[in-house]
This record gives C-alpha cells, sequence and structure tokens, in this order.
C-alpha cells in the first residue's frame, strides 16, 4: 500500500527529490545566559508547489547543508564570518541592529537602572546581510576585496535568477505588510 494516498497532494513528503531553491543567510540570535549574539545560518526556502509560493525560514541543519551542498558551499565562501559570537557594543557598528536595539529602548518603560533592562533591549533576533557580515569582520582585521559583480558573468539558470527575484519581492511585500499592521495597530 502506497502511504503517499494519505497525504495532502499539496503536502511535501509528496514531493520526492524536487529541488526547493534554498535562499541561506545568517541570524544573530541573542543568548541570555551569555548576553552575546550568536550567529546561527538560516535558508528560506520555497515549501509550496510550483503553482504557490509558501516561503519558510529554518535553522540549516546538517540535513540541508547535505542536501543543498553546491547552494551551502556558495553560500560558505562568500559569507562566511569569522567568529559566531558578539557582543552588544560589538553588533552596534550593523545598522539594522542599532535600529532594532533604539527602538527597543524607547519601546520598554522600565527605567534603565533595573536589572533587566538591559536583558529586555537586547532580547531579539536580526536577520543578517553579507554586508553586515563584512562589517563584522572587519572588526578583526578582515577585510575581503569585493569582486566586481558588473563584470562577472551571472552563472545562475533563469528558473533561478526567477526564484531569487520572486524571494526577494516576498521579503519587500512581508515588510510592508508589516509596517501597514503596525500602523494599523497604532
Amino acid at each position: 500500500m502506497n502511504n503517499k494516498n494519505n497525504f495532502d497532494p499539496d503536502d511535501i513528503r509528496n514531493r520526492g527529490d524536487v529541488n526547493l531553491h534554498p535562499t541561506f543567510y545568517w541570524r544573530a540570535i541573542y543568548d541570555k545566559n551569555t548576553r552575546m549574539y550568536n550567529l546561527m545560518p538560516f535558508m528560506r526556502i520555497n515549501n509550496g508547489d510550483a503553482g504557490r509560493a509558501d516561503w519558510m525560514e529554518v535553522a540549516v541543519t546538517e540535513k540541508h547543508t547535505i542536501r543543498y551542498r553546491d547552494a551551502w558551499l556558495r553560500f560558505k565562501n562568500n559569507q562566511q564570518p569569522r567568529r559566531t559570537s558578539f557582543t552588544t557594543r560589538e553588533m552596534m557598528n550593523v545598522q539594522g541592529f542599532r535600529d532594532k536595539y533604539e527602538y527597543n529602548k524607547s519601546m520598554i518603560l522600565l527605567p534603565p537602572e533595573n536589572p533587566y533592562y538591559e536583558q529586555l533591549i537586547s532580547d531579539f533576533s536580526l536577520k543578517l546581510t553579507a554586508e553586515n557580515i563584512a562589517t563584522l569582520n572587519k572588526l578583526d582585521g578582515v577585510v575581503v576585496e569585493q569582486k566586481d559583480e558588473a563584470s562577472a558573468p551571472d552563472v545562475r539558470s533563469r528558473e533561478q535568477r526567477i526564484l531569487d527575484l520572486l524571494g526577494m519581492v516576498a521579503d519587500k511585500l512581508d515588510a510592508m505588510d508589516a509596517r501597514i499592521r503596525d500602523l494599523e495597530n497604532k
């Protein structure tokens, strides 16, 4: 008896070996015990069928690094951080982090003398870009020469370029939706 008959046709278990085109990135996550931000690899993957996009973001496991080996190695070569633990002071060099940190300061009603104040404003995670990783690597004296991307030929397939573009559009729509929800809730 074939168990696939019991699954919904859109269920991921029916996919088999379909390539899901992941997009890898680093996420800085606050660790309350050490009071440091740890960088962890995450990936954004299309979990939907060919007709509908269903994006989900998951932590990268060993299974993912094996299944998407080529994309993972490209990501590691382009965005390898020198180290994976950073203090709040070091993370303040990243503009997106600084903005979120200042926003949390404005939202927390505890006085700064409270022992939980720093922990509350620091307790968040942040998606990092390639530029953010380069900024953090510069703290340790690592300077990577940027290749001229305009002169480099694009070796991605047409489908991969379209998926990358759709992922970028989906990110922008998610950000716009969050801003609209914030405005409606105020």
